[in-house]
């Protein structure tokens, strides 16, 4: 029986779980600074889990029939208390161009697979997985990780900004949490794990090389 030549690994539904988290900034407003102030000036709110002193990005699983950007938007309301939206971006992906509009073929249904830069705001830009049934924190974690058959956690990671005026106006997030804004080099740095480090710094690079194409367009 033939074999593929690239590495496979099948899970079936109940060994996987996709969850959604976002990168949130604070950027000054447009109509008091240029965008390359704008880009220099911006902050990163984070999530502290207080019982834990562990410092956050927002993330979760998915609820049913929802959109992984949806959800991104919501553990976010969910977690810091903050209102936002997902920003317009720059960003290479392999994913196909819409070749239709209002219904009608604009371009190649087959298309090469390769990267291409698109502006959007639905698209994600990082996606972690994680091996669950690597590393548990206590035996009731193991065994309820057993029972299940281990398996993956998919974490698509998108990035949000808090709304065009630059408003901080927090409302109430979960209890357990407690999120604060820094500067970029001070959140990467206060941040507890590697894995959110890489994210931030991805996301720092993708903001502002945005801010500077749009900069580039309007002068």
């Amino acid at each position: 029986m033939a074999k593929s030549k690239f590495i496979t690994r099948s899970y079936s539904s109940e060994r996987y779980v996709e969850s959604a988290g976002c990168v949130l900034f604070h950027l000054p407003p447009s109509s008091n600074h240029t965008n390359t102030e704008r880009s220099k000036a911006g902050q990163i709110c984070l999530i502290n889990y207080i019982s834990r002193n562990e410092w956050l990005l927002p993330k979760g699983r998915l609820n049913v029939d929802e959109k992984r950007c949806d959800a991104a938007v919501r553990e976010v309301k969910e977690e810091t208390g903050y209102e936002c939206k997902l920003m317009d971006l720059y960003k290479f992906t392999r994913r196909t161009m819409n070749n239709y509009r209002d219904g009608e073929l604009t371009g190649e249904l087959d298309e090469q697979d390769i990267a291409r830069m698109k502006y959007t705001n639905e698209e994600a830009f990082w996606l972690q997985i994680r091996e669950l049934d690597k590393v548990c924190d206590n035996e009731e974690e193991k065994n309820g990780n057993d029972e299940n058959g281990g398996g993956i956690k998919l974490i698509w990671w998108f990035i949000g900004v808090v709304d065009d005026d630059g408003d901080k106006t927090v409302g109430q997030g979960e209890e357990q949490f407690k999120s604060q804004w820094f500067d970029y080099e001070e959140a990467i740095n206060r941040l507890t794990f590697d894995n959110d480090r890489m994210v931030v710094r991805k996301a720092v690079d993708i903001v502002s090389d945005t801010i500077s194409r749009l900069n580039t367009k309007e002068c």
